[in-house]
């Protein structure tokens, strides 16, 4: 009997996110922490920017008694479990293999680096959302329209990174591949999301409104579960902290992005995302025989289109491994419900490959699946370490060493 490797390996990453899954399920709320305090922004201080789910939280938990830490969790899970159901169904129902994004740089990112409790499950569910508004719309101009405004500036007022991440794809996929009349009417109805994002981008704060903001949120927790410190996503709102914009390049030449990791992430992303045809027939949940599969000339293109669009985060921010992320969903969830095969984007995706295999290495599947796997995944934390990298192997490994220690030590 043929021993699968792949799916020994791919077992042993499921095993592992159970673990983690469990032991966020079980963690008790009792600490105001990062994580909270930016789900929590909201507008005592004045209308600000991400002030719209601190307010919808405040307001359930007035109209609920609930716990205001307890209704941030319960908002990370149902978010996050409704994204991975998506994946997990869609894949599944059109038979196309779910190895590449069960791998540590796909779909449990969130859920090993922490950032579940971010808002970022709720920005990819907007995301999916406008593209069934896209398909269900149809030829009719205005209704599609005046939806993906609406939705596209809800998210916006959740969290102003979506713009790039949405307008920019949209736009050329609407007007570019999709033919919409430019001369249309209906299109100044785009200009809605536009203005909101200018609007946010504008309302970054004041000196003192971060404080205010901080004071509103502890009237609401109990004395016990904040300390006299100002959360960092709230200093963040004060505009003092508009100093801070640029000094994460300061603070990567001094060795904090952990020096060239990031970039072979980033290339040995691109990398398997080009090749990522490579990828169909590994039969990890798949039920028959004949396999699905994504449009790799879509899925590529569009992946390195996000993460275009997605650079004046990288210059106001550090989390630049969550940008990446957010580039690298984003583009399965467009690929999976509009992509298709464009004649100019196969055409550019074919020369990409062609690139590749003459300087870089030659076409091979294994090569592909073996990239995937070793890719070294920066993220923020893992465990009680801040700041580290990992892959599969690494996973695998400290667990095995964890169990093997608690069994010499009994």
């Amino acid at each position: 009997m043929k021993i699968n490797l792949k799916f020994i390996f791919i077992f042993l990453l499921i095993l592992i996110y159970l673990i983690q899954g469990i032991q966020y399920l079980l963690y008790i709320p009792n600490k105001l922490d990062y994580f909270d305090a930016e789900l929590l922004i909201n507008y005592s201080a004045g209308f600000i920017r991400r002030g719209l789910l601190g307010e919808i939280f405040i307001w359930l938990h007035e109209i609920t008694g609930m716990n205001l830490l307890a209704i941030t969790k319960y908002f990370s899970i149902i978010t996050y479990a409704l994204l991975i159901a998506y994946f997990i169904y869609n894949f599944t129902k059109k038979n196309i293999s779910l190895f590449f994004l069960l791998l540590p740089s796909g779909l449990f990112f969130l859920l090993l680096d922490n950032r579940i409790r971010l808002k970022d499950s709720l920005l990819l569910l907007l995301i999916i959302v406008c593209c069934k508004i896209i398909k269900l719309a149809k030829n009719n101009i205005f209704t599609k329209l005046l939806l993906l405004s609406l939705v596209l500036s809800v998210g916006i007022l959740l969290h102003e990174m979506i713009f790039f991440y949405t307008v920019p794809f949209l736009l050329i996929y609407l007007y570019s591949i999709k033919k919409t009349p430019l001369k249309n009417v209906w299109n100044f109805l785009f200009i809605i999301p536009v203005l909101t994002f200018l609007i946010v981008i504008f309302s970054h704060g004041f000196v003192g409104a971060g404080d205010i903001i901080f004071e509103n949120i502890k009237s609401y927790l109990p004395e016990n579960s904040y300390t006299k410190d100002l959360p960092t996503p709230l200093f963040y709102i004060n505009s003092s902290a508009k100093n801070i914009i640029f000094i994460n390049f300061s603070a990567y030449s001094q060795g904090f992005s952990r020096g060239i990791l990031y970039l072979q992430y980033l290339a040995s992303l691109i990398f398997v995302i080009i090749r990522y045809n490579d990828f169909r027939n590994i039969n990890v949940f798949i039920f028959k025989k004949d396999n699905g599969s994504l449009s790799s000339s879509f899925l590529a293109t569009t992946f390195l289109l996000q993460l275009f669009c997605a650079i004046p985060l990288y210059f106001i921010a550090m989390d630049w491994q969550r940008f990446i992320f957010f580039a690298l969903i984003s583009s399965f969830i467009y690929t999976y419900e509009l992509g298709g095969e464009i004649g100019y984007i196969k055409k550019f995706h074919f020369k990409m490959d062609s690139f590749i295999a003459k300087y870089i290495a030659p076409r091979n599947e294994a090569l592909t699946i073996f990239v995937s796997t070793v890719l070294f995944v920066p993220h923020l934390k893992l465990g009680n370490i801040d700041y580290l990298f990992t892959n599969g192997y690494l996973m695998i490994f400290n667990y095995a060493t964890k169990i093997l220690f608690s069994i010499t030590t009994l």
